[in-house]
């Protein structure tokens, strides 16, 4: 399978669940349920989907419990929009990468950073002017000079006789 097309059908799985989620899941685990990331196989028959649950570490294993339930009908609404011949299943992983970032940004705030008069003011220096086109043309000639003139050493003569 193409690597395009199997891009194109994970994000096509990620924008059909999420629609699910909003307007056909009706189960209270599943609120607030955010698809991060979809990726499949090469054979297009399993569907890893990296979800997380906004600011709620806590509901982890709920929401996971409620995923596990709901799967069968995610797999066949999934199958009736896809155009495939065999739906993928679906296999649903936590993904930490929010609680992360809430981490990083909590110690960036944290972070007592005064400003710094040494700093370089905007714009900056303007550099040296750049060689123009004669005279990179004036470098090329001087050594297309000094390659001929190496062929024609004596130096080199003398060796190829030995």
């Amino acid at each position: 399978m193409s690597k395009v097309r199997q891009e194109r059908t994970a994000e096509q799985i990620q924008q059909l669940l999420s629609e699910i989620f909003l307007r056909e899941i009706s189960d209270p685990r599943l609120a607030g349920v955010t698809i991060i990331e979809v990726e499949i196989d090469r054979e297009l028959q399993y569907a890893t989907v990296y979800i997380n649950a906004l600011g709620e570490e806590l509901r982890q294993e709920e929401v996971m419990a409620g995923l596990q339930s709901a799967s069968g009908f995610l797999r066949r609404t999934l199958a009736g929009s896809l155009g495939l011949r065999n739906a993928p299943i679906l296999r649903f992983q936590w993904d930490p990468r929010l609680r992360y970032v809430e981490e990083v940004d909590k110690l960036l705030e944290e972070l007592d950073i005064k400003p710094d008069d040494t700093l370089p003011t905007w714009p900056p220096r303007p550099r040296s002017p750049r060689p123009t086109s004669s005279n990179r043309t004036n470098s090329t000639r001087s050594r297309a000079t000094k390659t001929t003139a190496k062929k024609s050493s004596p130096a080199r003569a003398d060796r190829g006789s030995r």
